[in-house]
């Protein structure tokens, strides 16, 4: 099995974050077929805690927006010789 990650990250004034990242993976178990897959995410969230109308509101210490979608995926189960 090989794999390629990148990741990359952006936060504006710690308030407004923004995250993407891609994978590819290649392995021999995937077939005779394309034995190479991708698989992305991208995100992203808002800091609340950090905005004038809610930094004064001494019992929210800590308030964030997030969001994600993504695709994932498995490598089909093997079977060893002898196995049922």
């Amino acid at each position: 099995m090989m794999s390629i990650l990148s990741r990359a990250e952006y936060n504006f004034d710690e308030r407004y974050f923004a995250s993407a990242s891609f994978r590819r993976d290649g392995a021999s178990r995937l077939g005779p077929g394309p034995r190479w897959g991708n698989f992305w995410s991208v995100a992203a969230s808002w800091n609340l805690a950090k905005e004038s109308f809610i930094k004064d509101i001494e019992q929210i210490n800590n308030l964030r927006f997030r969001g994600s979608y993504g695709t994932n995926g498995t490598l089909p189960q093997v079977t060893m010789p002898g196995e049922t």
